[in-house]
């Protein structure tokens, strides 16, 4: 029948996409392999180029040099017209997607005008009108408004380079000939494009992000055309636009100071719900204990600005003076046109790793008490970056979005993460078995940054095989860091942390390289808000990465053990935990056990039960010497 079918109405708009895709990647490979012929001409010119030189004859050496200048801009027009190429294939398999949705394929502009510039160039001349005249037939071009061959005269070209035939002649002769001094390695003309449209491109794309608005899929497709059409090998490599944003992403340490009354000021986010009744706990706590903090409280319920809802200016210049804030829980109601406040603080502050340690609480009964893992999550991409909209009627279209800034940057926190903490290996936790361009991308960052870290092991699972072993038996996951995307991260690291007692035992910390934000990442509990039920332990714990991130760590030791000698007792719990306590009376046991605890033993040497993020430095290192959060414990 399907036989029947394509010969009385020819090839489906499918098959007609694979055919038009098959001979675009055709095409590519011939270009790489005039590309290739190129290099090894304009290598031997140079070689040449040196040897004229060398012997004074200037003039030869000028007439190479020339060469070597038309080698270069033919190299460039044809990588350019590689990059097309693999746009219209992008652009192809977006309709294809359509084909799913519409039946039919759309009108594209942007393949018009791809195919209207390829056609100029003479390799692909003639398999650019053929396919032209398909897709004019098919409906996805109009007609060809240009298709003349717009060539340049070759004299006018090497008259226009004449400044570059210099550089050229400095360049590969110290100096001796051409522009006076000797001149530097100079980039390709396509590379300095390349990396300014890529640096246009990514700053367009997260104005447009913070913006909070919904971006329209042909807009998005060409401010993403310099990633997506690119071949996935080729985005492996880290361009060097994309290497040159990861390797100015370093971990944000504490640069705060104290202020003349002796204690650093720190932002805090009371929250929605339980969560200014939390915060007041973790004050009050704070006071018995003597820490020397001074708290400035902000609000960030979005107001409107310029037409945009936005964090209030105050709670963004706190957090950014202090560069560190605690956080309650925050509410967002599901539904259309309400943007997460966590998701807008982690794009507004950068935030780009959130680490959340899984560790067993000594005492409390839970399935296993031998849990002891570390789960650092991309905390700006995905499947999170907010990018969705209605195609048509009734289809509504989500876009993950990953990235090589974000991924390397990620991977190289958890791998510093790692070797600092003495933990042994680094898992890659993915879905590239499925999302072969999204997830391997992530992959390859990982593995590109695993070389640098000889002493670490790394290796790579599937989240569902992760998922199911890990409940049936944590013990292999412990002593390692699983870094992942996203998405994984928020589903995994909730699950683990129902492998420890849940949420209300959790502490996280959201990590950027201006600011760092610690928070409680259970929700805020509008049923027991205002009734003094709520269990204020995960902002606790969750602060006491904060204290050891700015370098108070006998605080934190001493409140740590305080709280968690609470807990093992399970006199004085909250319902959540199984018991019966309320917030008063937990941070009233809190206050009374901090007051007769002993810390006179090292309790990195005794190994507590519990201990977040950093460990205590070596004598005689000093505090900006530690660049990154740092686990310390081991059950």
């Amino acid at each position: 029948m399907q036989s029947i079918n394509r010969f009385l109405y020819g090839p489906t708009p499918e098959e007609k996409v694979r055919q038009w895709q098959g001979k675009l990647r055709t095409e590519a490979r011939h270009l790489d392999r005039e590309m290739r012929e190129l290099d090894k001409v304009t290598k031997q010119a140079r070689q040449q180029v040196k040897q004229h030189a060398t012997r004074g004859d200037v003039k030869s050496a000028r007439i190479l040099a020339r060469e070597v200048v038309r080698s270069e801009k033919q190299k460039d027009k044809l990588s350019v017209s590689k990059a097309r190429l693999n746009s219209i294939g992008t652009q192809l398999a977006q309709q294809m997607a359509m084909v799913k949705v519409t039946g039919a394929l759309q009108k594209s502009t942007e393949i018009m005008k791809l195919s209207n510039s390829l056609i100029k160039l003479p390799q692909i001349s003639q398999t650019m009108r053929e396919m032209s005249m398909e897709m004019t037939k098919a409906g996805i071009i109009g007609e060809m408004v240009d298709d003349t061959l717009e060539l340049e005269d070759d004299d006018e070209l090497l008259e226009e380079a004449d400044e570059e035939v210099d550089k050229v002649l400095a360049e590969l002769t110290d100096g001796k000939l051409g522009l006076a001094g000797s001149v530097g390695a100079l980039p390709s003309l396509q590379d300095k494009l390349e990396e300014e449209e890529t640096e246009r491109n990514m700053e367009s794309y997260r104005q447009q992000l913070n913006g909070f608005g919904y971006i329209h899929v042909d807009q998005l497709f060409s401010l993403l055309s310099i990633m997506l059409s690119r071949p996935l090998a080729s985005i492996a490599r880290a361009p060097s636009a994309f290497r040159k944003y990861a390797s100015a992403a370093s971990t944000a340490a504490f640069a705060g100071q104290k202020d003349s009354n002796g204690k650093y000021t720190v932002t805090l986010i009371p929250g929605d719900g339980i969560g200014p009744e939390i915060s007041e706990s973790i004050k009050n706590i704070y006071v018995a204990a003597d820490v020397p903090i001074q708290w400035e409280e902000v609000s960030v319920t979005p107001i409107l600005k310029g037409g945009k809802t936005v964090i209030p200016d105050a709670a963004i210049s706190s957090v950014k003076k202090n560069t560190v804030a605690l956080k309650g829980p925050l509410a967002t109601p599901i539904g259309k046109g309400h943007v997460s406040l966590n998701l807008t603080l982690r794009r507004t502050f950068n935030l780009f790793a959130n680490v959340r340690p899984c560790v067993s609480i000594k005492g409390f009964k839970t399935p296993y008490d031998d849990v002891n893992t570390v789960l650092i999550r991309e905390n700006t991409e995905g499947e999170y970056s907010g990018i969705e909209h209605e195609i048509v009627d009734g289809v509504v279209q989500s876009i993950k979005l990953i990235t090589w800034e974000a991924s390397e940057r990620v991977a190289r926190y958890a791998f510093n993460y790692a070797e600092t903490s003495g933990r042994q290996r680094v898992t890659a936790v993915h879905k590239a078995n499925i999302m072969k361009m999204s997830d391997g991308m992530f992959l390859s960052a990982c593995r590109e940054v695993s070389k640098e870290f000889p002493n670490v092991a790394y290796d790579e699972d599937l989240l569902d095989r992760v998922c199911l072993q890990i409940v049936q038996n944590p013990k292999p996951y412990s002593d390692r860091v699983m870094v992942m995307p996203n998405l994984y991260g928020d589903i995994l690291s909730d699950m683990c942390a129902g492998l420890i007692g849940g949420l209300g035992l959790t502490p996280s910390g959201n990590i950027g390289r201006d600011a760092s934000i610690f928070e409680a990442v259970h929700g805020s509990a509008p049923d027991i808000a205002g009734k003094g039920l709520a269990n204020p332990t995960a902002l606790l714990l969750s602060s006491l990465m904060m204290l050891r991130h700015m370098n108070l760590f006998e605080h934190a030791d001493k409140i740590e053990k305080a709280a968690l000698s609470t807990i093992a007792e399970g006199k004085t719990i909250t319902g959540d935990l199984g018991g019966k306590a309320s917030t008063k009376e937990v941070n009233y046991t809190y206050q009374l056990h901090y007051r007769t605890c002993d810390i006179t033993s090292d309790s990195h040497t005794d190994k507590p039960s519990l201990a977040f993020l950093p460990p205590r430095r070596p004598t005689g290192q000093s505090p900006s010497s530690r660049n990154h959060l740092t686990p310390k414990y081991k059950t």
